[in-house]
């Protein structure tokens, strides 16, 4: 029979693969949403921003063009690599049933909607410069 210190150990991994999945159904929403944006940019450039804005929290982008190809290459392979076990996992935090099963679900799930908080008043902020940046032509 484990331990107590090996059970806590334990109940602290399955924490974490909690929140690291609940996340990924956030930023797979997000993204995808931001990726309907690109499309076509000009049209959808205020929902462009202020989705980009509600995913620095989650994601702290810190490059945007330059680095895109890459990451979305590494993020495409990563994400499909672990899409069973986002599905399997995510729900067990907010299904009342399994959720106390494994502690810290309300901690996980407040992290998760604060960073969402925080993203959407970062778009709210930044409303206001879409105008601006619609009026800067390609090319300066």
């Amino acid at each position: 029979m484990p331990g107590r210190a090996e059970r806590r150990a334990d109940a602290g991994v399955a924490a974490n693969a909690r929140l690291t999945a609940s996340s990924a159904v956030v930023l797979l929403v997000l993204l995808a949403a931001e990726g309907v944006t690109i499309l076509r940019v000009r049209e959808l450039l205020t929902p462009h921003v202020f989705i980009g804005m509600v995913l620095i929290p989650p994601v702290l982008l810190t490059a945007h063009k330059a680095s895109f190809v890459l990451w979305f290459g590494a993020v495409t392979i990563h994400v499909l690599g672990h899409l069973g076990e986002v599905f399997r996992l995510a729900p067990r935090d907010w299904l009342r049933r399994i959720r106390r099963d494994v502690t810290g679900a309300g901690p996980r799930q407040w992290l998760i909607a604060a960073s969402l908080v925080v993203g959407c008043m970062l778009g709210f902020l930044l409303l206001s410069h879409v105008g601006h940046w619609l009026a800067v032509r390609p090319g300066g």
